[in-house]
């Protein structure tokens, strides 16, 4: 099985068990709300960076599948991001789920084409296309 189709796979996984109703008090994905134009700012391509000196190379995808949207991972040695299946929009902020629909990172817009963790261990900045 290719790797394209393997993500493909993951985020259609991600999306049922987002859409069985896991529970965001559990630090699961639950309902998400578009946030003001978050979503169009957030879809195209981003350098996710860890605390840990990890690094992810993503293209956040505009069409939803299910209730998410997919994530196409160009490159990725952030450990706790090796699960990366989806993302969506979560009350303004950007929210990257696991392959298992369980969110990995919460990321609040900091400026422009900037996202930051509220803890301070991860940061997404824009990525030109090459």
């Amino acid at each position: 099985m290719n790797s394209r189709l393997m993500i493909v796979a993951a985020v259609v996984f991600a999306s049922l068990a987002v859409a069985q109703g896991c529970s965001a008090e559990t630090g699961s994905a639950g309902s998400f709300q578009r946030g003001e134009g978050v979503m169009e700012k957030a879809a195209g391509f981003w350098r996710i960076e860890g605390a840990d000196g990890g690094v992810c190379l993503v293209a956040l995808k505009a069409e939803a599948e299910g209730v998410a949207h997919a994530v196409n991972i160009e490159r990725c040695d952030a450990p706790a991001l090796a699960n990366l299946g989806a993302w969506n929009v979560q009350g303004g902020a950007v929210v990257l789920l696991g392959r298992d629909g369980r969110v990995l990172v919460r990321l609040e817009p900091t400026g422009q084409d900037l996202f930051g963790s509220a803890d301070g261990h991860y940061r997404m900045s824009r990525e030109p296309m090459v």
